[in-house]
């Protein structure tokens, strides 16, 4: 069973960076637990095909459907729902709380989604950061870090929750962020659907998906070496 499946779906959308940007009939399934990579040129579609699969965007036309639920009858609120619960994100224009710390950056995000106990979102928090190497800067202010540790933290505040899927655009440092998610694949059994260039993703990758003008050209399985 698929984690995440389209159908026939389109989308456009004019903005000031790009110009126009499109989905044109796009049918996809995403198998659980495996690294998918999304690739194309500049302006392809890949970033708001990203966006319409997270549910930050309502398509045109076409369907998703995660697992065997349909989500275009959705309310707004219910789709905010789904997200909180089965998805991360790591997409551009992520920001972190430069006045409160690393673990703060993550708990606090935790506690208004889940409304759960304080203590039980610093405990998720401090898990995330084990998994990302860097619990023992939890209590650093974010506007002390350096940039690439503030993209691990954001990282972390994406996998806190145990997210079924993890959607994620290419970042300054790539390298860490790719092995990461590779792990998350690998240990917590996410599916990643990464958006980015073929050649910074060769060797983290299930299978790549090559996308032009807003179209499927290319999708093809990647052996690869345990």
């Amino acid at each position: 069973m698929p984690s995440l499946l389209c159908k026939n779906l389109s989308c456009e959308i004019k903005n000031w960076r790009d110009g126009t940007s499109r989905v044109q009939d796009v049918t996809l399934q995403f198998e659980a637990g495996a690294f998918h990579a999304i690739c194309g040129e500049e302006n392809c579609g890949k970033n708001l095909l990203l966006e319409l699969l997270g549910l930050l965007q309502r398509p045109t036309s076409g369907e998703i459907y995660l697992g065997d639920q349909s989500t275009g009858a959705l309310s707004d609120e219910a789709r905010e729902k789904i997200r909180y619960e089965n998805f991360g994100y790591i997409l551009e224009g992520w920001t972190l709380l430069p006045a409160f710390t690393v673990v703060e950056n993550i708990a606090i995000p935790y506690l208004r989604h889940f409304e759960s106990r304080p203590e039980d979102a610093r405990s998720a928090a401090e898990e995330a950061l084990e998994f990302c190497g860097i619990r023992d800067l939890a209590s650093a202010l974010a506007c002390d870090l350096p940039p690439k540790i503030q993209e691990i933290t954001a990282f972390a505040r994406a996998i806190a929750h145990k997210p079924k899927i993890l959607l994620a655009e290419s970042s300054m440092h790539s390298d860490t962020m790719l092995a990461l998610a590779r792990a998350a694949v690998n240990v917590m059994e996410a599916t990643v659907i990464w958006s980015g260039a073929r050649e910074e993703l060769i060797g983290y990758s299930d299978r790549f998906i090559e996308m032009s003008d807003g179209r499927i050209i290319c999708d093809e399985p990647v052996q690869r070496i345990p």
